[in-house]
């Protein structure tokens, strides 16, 4: 429920540290966070049988769009960042630095639960984090952050020329 939620809260005292390899607690809980990140009108379109492309509205693209590009990215960046560093994935399994990159990928966007020591985490991965944690998550979800589409709308070459028109 917390993970859905986006709260973040675990019941133990180093979050989900002790179970950074452990696939059947981090992927139920990721995906969990990326459901309740993706917001209710999103979920309800989907779920009414809109599941093909050409029939999404505007905000079910941006959202499941600017959904899979930072999850992408955030696991690509998470992963080439702390791959080797001993003191976060580096002393885990290929499956542990697999999914320690996907869980550091979801994570910082909406939920707040690490499977690393963030007091150890490098520079990079910090920013990277601190990228996600802003952007958040879909409008009318449970996830922080300025919003996907909003994020998409700001950053795209028509989005800027309107803001600049606007001044």
């Amino acid at each position: 429920m917390s993970a859905f939620n986006n709260a973040g809260f675990s019941l133990y005292s180093s979050n989900l540290i002790d179970f950074a390899e452990d696939p059947w607690i981090i992927t139920p809980i990721c995906l969990a966070i990326i459901a309740g990140g993706l917001g209710f009108p999103v979920i309800i379109q989907l779920t009414r049988g809109d599941i093909h492309p050409r029939n999404w509205t505007i905000h079910l693209r941006l959202t499941i769009y600017g959904t899979l590009l930072l999850l992408l990215a955030g696991t690509l960046l998470f992963g080439a960042f702390e791959w080797n560093r001993n003191e976060t994935l580096g002393q885990l399994s290929l499956t542990g630095k697999i999914l320690g990159s996907f869980a550091g990928g979801v994570f910082p966007r909406t939920a707040g639960f690490n499977s690393i020591d963030y007091g150890v985490a490098a520079p990079e991965t910090l920013m990277v984090t601190n990228i996600l944690m802003l952007i958040g998550g879909g409008s009318a979800g449970t996830a922080g952050g300025i919003k996907i589409t909003t994020f998409l709308v700001l950053a795209s070459p028509s989005g800027t020329k309107s803001a600049a028109a606007t001044r």
